[in-house]
């Protein structure tokens, strides 16, 4: 029996891991998947393909964050990156993003951009 992951063999996407013998291994991949003999977490690891393909932690978010009147700006996100505050979701590539608030006080922005880093949410407090 052999350890293995099913990832999407286009993003690197983790999709499941599991156990089989060698020889079935390549088998449990479907249409538009790949495998690897080797588990992944599926929250905290994605396979990079840059190269050949391999098991990779997710990175960390770490934007730069300027807060002015009514307004918050997030720098340095992944490119594409998807934000989420209020109810409202938005894809952004460039990796810059203008949040505008009509009223001050404490929001909750949710990022994320699958597979290679790991979702992070961030408090900000709007004048």
């Amino acid at each position: 029996m052999s350890l293995y992951t099913v990832y999407d063999a286009t993003t690197g996407e983790v999709l499941r891991s599991g156990y089989a013998p060698v020889s079935m291994v390549a088998m449990q991949a479907g249409t538009g998947e790949a495998t690897l003999e080797a588990a992944a977490d599926d929250a905290t690891q994605y396979v990079d393909l840059t190269s050949v393909p391999a098991i990779a932690a997710k990175q960390t978010m770490a934007p730069v964050t300027t807060i002015t009147t009514g307004q918050v700006v997030l720098d340095g996100l992944p490119d594409p990156c998807i934000v989420a505050c209020n109810g409202q979701e938005a894809a952004v590539t460039g990796g810059t993003v203008t949040l505008a608030f009509d009223l001050p006080g404490d929001y909750e922005v949710t990022l994320s951009a699958p597979p290679q880093y790991l979702e992070h949410t961030l408090t900000v407090t709007v004048p």
